[in-house]
C-alpha cells in the first residue's frame, strides 16, 4: 500500500467514525483510526516464520449491504456499462452465488479520487449518509423495540 492509499484509506475511515457508521459495520475500539503520522508496518519476510494454519474454507459471509469503492470495483461487479459518477447515489441488488437472496450494493467514488477532486467531496457525504441510513433500518430489522 503506497502513501496515497494509506491516506485515502485513512480518510474513508474517518468518515465512517464522523457519521458514526464505525460500530455497525464492525469496527472494534483497536481497529479505529492510527494517527496520520503513523507509518505502514513492513511486511515480515515469510520464510522462517512459523504459520497458522489456513483453514480448509474460509467460513460463510452473508453481508447485509456491499459497498463498491471506486469505478473498477463497481464495473467488476455490476453488470452496468456506466462510469462511477452515474452508478453512485443508487442502490443496486447484487445477486451473489450461494446466497438466497440478492445484496444491497451501494457504489461510491473511491477515497482516493476524493483525495485528488475535493469538490466531489458534497455527494460522497450524501452517499455515506445512505448508506447510514440503509444500516439503521437493517438495525432496525435486527433489533425490534419492545
Amino acid at each position: 500500500m503506497n502513501a496515497d492509499d494509506r491516506e485515502a484509506a485513512l480518510a474513508l475511515l474517518r468518515w465512517y467514525v464522523e457519521m458514526g457508521a464505525d460500530e455497525a459495520i464492525g469496527f472494534e475500539a483497536e481497529d479505529r483510526l492510527a494517527p496520520a503520522t503513523a507509518s505502514m508496518p513492513l511486511p515480515t519476510p515469510i520464510l522462517g516464520q512459523s504459520a497458522r494454519p489456513v483453514p480448509a474454507a474460509p467460513p460463510p459471509v452473508h453481508p447485509k449491504v456491499l459497498v463498491l469503492s471506486g469505478g473498477t470495483a463497481a464495473g467488476a461487479l455490476l453488470a452496468q456499462s456506466q462510469g462511477i459518477t452515474r452508478l453512485r447515489g443508487r442502490c443496486f441488488d447484487l445477486a451473489v452465488p450461494g446466497l438466497d437472496q440478492p445484496v444491497p450494493t451501494l457504489p461510491m467514488f473511491h477515497p482516493s479520487f476524493l483525495l485528488r477532486t475535493p469538490e466531489r467531496k458534497r455527494e460522497a457525504w450524501r452517499d455515506l449518509f445512505s448508506l447510514r441510513a440503509h444500516l439503521d433500518e437493517l438495525l432496525a430489522v435486527a433489533l425490534p423495540s419492545g
